[in-house]
């Protein structure tokens, strides 16, 4: 089984050990530290070096693509050419919102001008649509809608707003994702628990999500163990050479998550620093020691 075919494979529900692996977002200088050029190929070349299963690119991420069919398709012809599953991130109309107008003032207009509040994210949802769809008719193999609506306490809004004005809009992206047949999952920072029932029941096929904020088993106990879970690493495990989670503490940190449910194993924050490299090789090393 090459990457592409065991990424697609737990995409489906496959419990495999070990686990699929990689990480969403690849920052510049770590790229430069490696001699790859901060561009697609460049993340492509990295990622086979590293032993990823997978390249994620998007149109406005480390590496951002100009949303052209040619460009997209290029990517994805390059990804699959050397048997890595392509998944591409697509922010969603919160994320885009807040980038635009910052965080307080977005939370701030919920509750002084709620349907303003609305109009803004409506009209945000049509950029979004726009990219989904090229990326499908790209070829990508999977695609990340990233919305980081929650903290570590919980989501900045009431599950009754997100009902509201942001489910309806996921819906019509799921619709758009399954009529193209390419899975969609869902990522988002901090504690989404309140919203995951709404989530899993409107059909996303994956979650990246921040296991210090949420119990990815949890999420298993609840959803069942084929509900695919792109997680796993721990920020300060790629963060800090000295790491106050020992070398036996971090095996079975792994443990806990690899054997037990549907992973793709990755980190929810992604690589910023050079130093992270070796620490995420050092982890993948870790990750083929454990067994349930």
């Amino acid at each position: 089984m090459n990457s592409r075919q065991k990424v697609l494979a737990t995409l489906q529900g496959s419990v495999l050990d070990p686990p699929a692996k990689g990480e969403i977002w690849v920052f510049p200088r770590v790229l430069e530290s490696q001699g790859f050029p901060n561009n697609y190929m460049g993340l492509c070349k990295f990622a086979l070096k590293i032993g990823f299963d997978f390249c994620f690119f998007s149109c406005g991420g480390p590496q951002p693509l100009a949303c052209e069919k040619n460009i997209l398709e290029n990517a994805v012809k390059l990804a699959k050419t050397e048997n890595l599953a392509c998944g591409a991130v697509v922010d969603g109309p919160w994320q885009r919102k807040v980038q635009k107008e910052g965080l307080w003032p977005s939370l701030k207009e919920i509750s002084l001008d709620p349907s303003t509040f609305e109009k803004k994210i409506n009209a945000e949802a049509i950029f979004v649509e726009k990219e989904l769809s090229a990326w499908i008719e790209a070829g990508a193999d999977l695609i990340l809608l990233t919305d980081d609506l929650a903290y570590t306490k919980g989501p900045y809004f009431s599950p009754q707003l997100f009902q509201q004005v942001l489910l309806p809009l996921y819906k019509g992206f799921l619709q758009s994702s399954a009529q193209g047949k390419v899975p969609l999952g869902f990522h988002a920072d901090g504690d989404v628990s309140l919203i995951m029932p709404f989530l899993v029941s409107s059909g996303f096929k994956f979650f990246s999500l921040e296991p210090e904020a949420i119990d990815l088993l949890d999420v298993w106990q609840k959803y069942g163990k084929k509900t695919t879970i792109v997680s796993g690493i721990y920020a300060a495990w790629l963060t800090d050479s000295r790491l106050v989670v020992k070398e036996p503490r971090r095996q079975e940190k792994l443990a806990d998550h690899i054997n037990k449910g549907s992973l793709i194993l990755a980190s929810a924050c992604g690589l910023y620093e050079p130093s992270s490299v070796e620490l995420l090789s050092r982890l993948y090393t870790l990750s083929c020691n454990v067994s349930s």
